[in-house]
């Protein structure tokens, strides 16, 4: 495997959902050859396929308290002012 670093792609932020961060991590493994030779199968079986699943349930929460939180945060700083 090489030594350099791809290009990561852009996504938004407001779709951080299970299954959209699902899809892109497929789709990049899919993209990039250096990590297709490695695993080139997405079956529910797939131990790698589980891993990418439990990060994305993750993610998803993490993303969800974020934005809750800056939510939060915003109705705060207008009650106070």
């Amino acid at each position: 495997m090489a030594n350099t670093l791809i290009q990561l792609p852009q996504f938004s932020y407001t779709s951080l959902d299970f299954d959209t961060i699902v899809n892109d991590v497929k789709a990049l493994i899919r993209e990039h050859p250096e990590y297709n030779n490695e695993w080139d199968d997405f079956l529910e079986s797939n131990a790698g396929r589980m891993v990418t699943e439990i990060t994305s349930f993750i993610v998803e929460k993490l993303a969800a308290r974020v934005d809750w939180k800056t939510k939060l945060d915003k109705h705060i700083k207008a009650y106070k002012s």
